[in-house]
């Protein structure tokens, strides 16, 4: 998941980039009740933010966990 960029601003959009639910399963390829498991059982970090009942993952978080795991 590296990315080259020339521009520090177009780096720092992409790393605080918000994935949503969606967008997680398909990168892990899991359910929504799979996702949740994960998450309760801390094998996937927390959302970093909950917009009206909405759970929102920083994309640098999902990366960093990626490359750590």
């Amino acid at each position: 998941m590296n990315s080259s960029f020339s521009d520090p601003i177009e780096q720092y959009i992409d790393e605080n980039r918000l994935l949503g639910k969606p967008e997680i399963q398909k990168i892990l390829d899991v359910s929504r009740s799979t996702l949740a498991r994960r998450i309760k059982k801390r094998q996937f970090p927390m959302p970093a933010i909950i917009i009206n009942g909405r759970s929102l993952w920083k994309f640098k978080d999902v990366q960093l966990w990626f490359d750590i795991r």
